[in-house]
C-alpha cells in the first residue's frame, strides 16, 4: 500500500481548501553563487485536473527544490513566476519555448523549470524539464506517472530529486544545505604530468573527471581521485569564503608500475606534499612541499606545486 507523507497530506489539503487572498512572499534572499531558479507553472494538459491543483502541485515542486538545491541555488517563490508571466504578457499556458526563457530573463534567473500534466494512457503523467537559460542546456528531465491525483502528489518529491539532482551534477555543483565555494580538482604523475579523465570524488561521491571544477558546501571534505580503477590517496580540504579551495591529487606510495620502486626519502616527500596541499594555511603549505622538494628534488611534480604555493603567499 502506498505511503503518503505529512508533507503530501497537507498538499492534498491545500488542494480541497478555497484558494484564499495571502501578503506576497518576499523574495528569497540571492544565493552565494548567484544561481537561481524560476519555476514556472506546469502546463495543464488532462481535462480531468483542476487549474487549481496544477498550481498545487507546481507549489509543491519549489518546495521540493528547496532543500535539494539548499544556499548553492535560489528558488524562486510563486510571485516571482507570476511576475516573469506578466512581463511576457502571456498566460501560462500560452507562454512556451521562447517565451519561458524571455519570462526567466524577465527576472535573472539562471536555471528554469518547465513542465506539463498530461496522460499516459489512461494514468496521469507529469513531466519535468530543467534547462540552464544562457544557452538552452538541458540540465535534468524527470517524469512521474499515477494512476490518480493521490500517487501524483505522493511522487512529486522523487521527480523533483530526479530532475534537480542531476541539473547540480550537470553544473559540477555538491550542495549541502548551505552556502557553496569554488573547488578545482587536478592530478598528476609521479614526473608531474597533469592526468585528465581521472574519476573524481568529494566525499565518496562521483562528481566528475580532471581537471574538475565545481561548487562545494562550505565546510571541510574529502577528496580523492581513481586513475584506472586505482584509488589515489584522499585529501582533505575545506570550502571557505572568498577562495577557491585547489587540491592536486598526487599518486599513492609505490604506484610505480611494478613493485615499490620509492625510496624511504620519496615516500615520505609524498606524504608531505598530500599535507601541504590539505592544509588550507598557506605558510604552512610552503613549509610542507620544500620539505617534499628537498627529499626529492628530482620531482616537477613537487616544485610546481611549490611555485604555485609561494605564489599565493
Amino acid at each position: 500500500m502506498m505511503r503518503t507523507s505529512p508533507a503530501c497530506v497537507a498538499l492534498l489539503c491545500l488542494i480541497a481548501a478555497p484558494l484564499s487572498a495571502a501578503e506576497p512572499a518576499p523574495p528569497p534572499a540571492a544565493a552565494p553563487s548567484g544561481l537561481s531558479l524560476l519555476v514556472l507553472p506546469l502546463h495543464g494538459q488532462a481535462k480531468e485536473v483542476l487549474p487549481e491543483t496544477v498550481e498545487a502541485w507546481s507549489d509543491a515542486l519549489r518546495d521540493a527544490a528547496r532543500p535539494l538545491l539548499g544556499k548553492a541555488v535560489t528558488v524562486l517563490n510563486a510571485q516571482a513566476s507570476a511576475g516573469a508571466l506578466k512581463k511576457t504578457g502571456k498566460s501560462a499556458a500560452a507562454c512556451t519555448g521562447a517565451c519561458e526563457m524571455k519570462a526567466a530573463q524577465a527576472v535573472n534567473a539562471t536555471w528554469i523549470a518547465t513542465g506539463a500534466v498530461g496522460k499516459a494512457g489512461k494514468k496521469l503523467k507529469v513531466s519535468l524539464l530543467v534547462r540552464r537559460v544562457k544557452d538552452g542546456m538541458k540540465l535534468g528531465v524527470a517524469e512521474a506517472v499515477g494512476a490518480n491525483t493521490t500517487e501524483i502528489v505522493d511522487s512529486l518529491p522523487d521527480l523533483a530529486e530526479k530532475a534537480f539532482v542531476a541539473a547540480l551534477q550537470v553544473e559540477g555543483i555538491v550542495a549541502g544545505g548551505g552556502p557553496v565555494g569554488p573547488v578545482e580538482v587536478t592530478a598528476r604523475d609521479q614526473d608531474g604530468v597533469a592526468i585528465d579523465g581521472a574519476d573524481v570524488r568529494i566525499d565518496g561521491r562521483k562528481v566528475g573527471k580532471t581537471p574538475w571544477k565545481g561548487q562545494v558546501a562550505f565546510g571541510p571534505h574529502e577528496v580523492e581521485v581513481r586513475v584506472d580503477g586505482q584509488k589515489w590517496p584522499a585529501i582533505s580540504t575545506e570550502v571557505a569564503e572568498g577562495k577557491t579551495a585547489r587540491v592536486e591529487c598526487v599518486p599513492p606510495k609505490g604506484a610505480t608500475g611494478g613493485g615499490d620502486g620509492l625510496t624511504d626519502a620519496q615516500r615520505k616527500a609524498s606524504e608531505l606534499a598530500s599535507k601541504g596541499m590539505a592544509t588550507q594555511d598557506r605558510k604552512l603549505r610552503v613549509m610542507f612541499l620544500k620539505k617534499a622538494v628537498e627529499l626529492d628534488p628530482k620531482n616537477a611534480n613537487y616544485k610546481a606545486m611549490l611555485t604555485r604555493a609561494e605564489e599565493d603567499l
